[in-house]
């Protein structure tokens, strides 16, 4: 079988001034998974693309394709560009006018898959209309999805799978959810321009959760025990790490074939658990590959020890976030900036940059917890700064429920496009103040 695949992201992610390019390592590996298939897999990469339209419809009359399948990363980008005003940008228009371009040229059947989607699969189907959409880890299930489309098998029972049944939205439940178990096909993509436009390659570390997928009925799916109600942080499930020896392969892909020295190690905590981070370093060090990388950390999970190896390893960057869990409301305050300052401080002892991004206006933010905050910041003095006021709102979390109780939202679907929740009492005061608070920073950005 023919099949044809586009990422979909064009978002410049923005870090202060610098602009952020990341390679869809999802869609790499995906395209790992279909490599060892018998199908022929043809990729557009939209992000560099000058004219997308044009690019989908080049590539859908030199490869014919019986399937598309569309990688959507993102719904919405939010921040500043040079303006004191939030922006805020769906890509869903978006979305929708590739689809309609596949249409226009082609009449092979359109799957749509990716972090975005798997949020509220159910709701981004009827936003979108594709033919199918692929909620939770899609290199699993489209190798097997277009196996059968190409022998006219069944495939109604795949896990994960959305679609029409007798003009109802048939969603079902994702299957297990683990560490990928094929390598990422880099050589898709213009890996020299990615490691030009941003943190370089990414390399996937370990496999968290799909917590956005989940909701309070077994229609949303979701690889974690369904529960009634808003899923906390507390409850999750811990990750799954990928066996080092695997990862240690793609670094040494990287750098045999070509020719890369940076690497992102794509992990929203690298550093939990401790026992584990410290292996890998260890690994890295031992496997002497001469990497420099960044990744990213979970506040409260660090000592001198884990700090000093991770620089050892390769580590020039670390990113953390807080102050506690983002989606939920601020409480303990004292404990979640302890915290941020325990991770914080050994790492500016070893010597690794850390850039933090502490978001404001949760329910439960006051104007004295602002400026406890911004205390903290100034005393751990990271490397770079990020300073937001409202935060994007997740469906079912802790925040959602909030914004539900106060009618920013009606329903958690609402979340497919996107909604910031920030706190009424602060409104108009936190924007002027977080500005105030970086004038005297150089290193401060609002974003």
């Amino acid at each position: 079988m023919q099949i044809l695949l586009i990422s979909s992201n064009r978002h410049d992610r923005f870090v202060g001034s610098v602009r952020i390019r990341p390679i869809p390592l999802g869609l790499a590996i995906l395209m790992g998974a279909l490599r060892e298939s018998r199908h022929e897999v043809r990729l557009v990469d939209l992000m560099f693309a000058r004219a997308p339209r044009q690019a989908i419809r080049r590539a859908i009359a030199e490869s014919l394709p019986d399937l598309i399948g569309i990688s959507v990363r993102n719904l919405d980008a939010i921040g500043r560009r040079r303006v004191p005003a939030q922006r805020v940008h769906s890509f869903l228009p978006d979305i929708r006018t590739w689809i309609r371009t596949c249409r226009q040229y082609s009449r092979a059947p359109i799957v749509l898959g990716g972090p975005a989607v798997s949020l509220l699969p159910r709701d981004a189907f009827e936003a979108l209309e594709p033919d199918f959409l692929l909620a939770g880890d899609a290199s699993r299930t489209l190798p097997e999805l277009a196996e059968r489309v190409g022998r006219e098998a069944p495939w109604e029972d795949l896990p994960g799978l959305v679609f029409r049944e007798g003009g109802e939205i048939r969603v079902n439940p994702p299957g297990p959810w683990d560490a990928p178990q094929v390598s990422p096909c880099y050589e898709a993509f213009d890996l020299s321009r990615y490691e030009a436009a941003g943190y370089s390659i990414a390399v996937l570390t370990k496999m968290w959760p799909y917590i956005r997928a989940q909701g309070p009925t077994p229609q949303t799916g979701g690889p974690v025990p369904r529960t009634d109600g808003p899923i906390p942080m507390s409850a999750m499930p811990g990750p799954i790490p990928r066996p080092i020896p695997a990862l240690l392969d793609d670094l040494r892909e990287l750098r045999a074939r070509f020719g890369i020295r940076r690497v992102f190690l794509a992990d929203s905590g690298f550093n939990v658990p401790v026992p584990d981070a410290k292996a890998l370093c260890r690994a890295l060090c031992d496997a002497g590959l001469g990497f420099e990388w960044a990744t990213g950390l979970q506040p409260g999970h660090m000592d001198g020890e884990l700090a000093d190896l991770m620089r050892t390893a390769g580590c020039r960057m670390a990113l953390l976030a807080g102050p506690g869990p983002l989606q939920e409301p601020l409480r303990d305050l004292d404990r979640h900036l302890a915290e941020l300052a325990a991770t914080a401080e050994p790492l500016r002892a070893a010597g690794v940059p850390l850039v933090l991004s502490v978001i404001f206006g949760r329910p439960g933010e006051t104007r004295e917890t602002v400026e406890q905050t911004l205390a903290l910041i100034e005393r751990v003095d990271p490397g770079h700064v990020q300073l937001s006021a409202g935060i994007r709102i997740l469906p079912f979390t802790l925040l959602a429920e909030q914004a539900k109780a106060e009618g920013t939202i009606q329903k958690d679907g609402d979340c497919l496009y996107p909604v910031i929740y920030l706190s009424p009492a602060l409104k108009d005061w936190l924007p002027r103040r977080l500005r105030a608070a970086a004038q005297g920073h150089p290193n401060w950005h609002v974003v």
